[in-house]
């Protein structure tokens, strides 16, 4: 009985193995599928920035947009549901984001508001800090200057 049952064990172990065998090879294939259908939607999916235009009712917005080739297209934009859900107003000459799918150019869908006074501030502050920059070079140099004039 000992022989019999030590057969058993070892035919269940490799049934096991192979079962697990099998469920690895299947997480690898679906990983690889889904990591295949991301590459195939970033491909297919534009993001441009553009100009609202119209206001039409149920969040559809007429958008000037500006494509690959510098040529100017009038779409159909629509709000995502981050927008809906957080009510983020959009008016009339706001900038905003649009994704546009590759097959249907006429319509995109806007995913977000620019704030044109953020995007003002931020350059600004580079701005600002390239001055500075330059200032602190500026003194370093005088320095140096006056340095050698004292060496001599």
């Amino acid at each position: 009985m000992n022989e019999k049952e030590e057969q058993r064990t070892k035919k269940e172990e490799e049934r096991t193995k192979k079962e697990e065998e099998r469920t690895k090879k299947e997480e690898e294939r679906t990983k690889k599928e889904e990591e295949r259908k991301r590459q195939k939607e970033d491909q297919m999916i534009r993001i441009y920035e553009g100009l609202v235009l119209e206001s039409f009712p149920n969040g559809m917005f007429r958008v000037l947009i500006e494509n690959e080739k510098k040529e100017k297209e009038i779409i159909l934009g629509f709000i995502s549901g981050k927008i809906r859900c957080k009510s983020i107003r959009i008016l009339l000459g706001d900038n905003v984001k649009v994704e546009v799918n590759q097959y249907d150019r006429t319509k995109g869908r806007i995913t977000s508001r620019i704030d044109k006074k953020a995007s003002s501030k931020r350059e600004e502050k580079k701005r600002r800090k390239e001055e500075r920059r330059q200032e602190r070079e500026e003194k370093e140099l005088r320095r140096e200057a006056e340095e050698k004039k004292r060496k001599k």
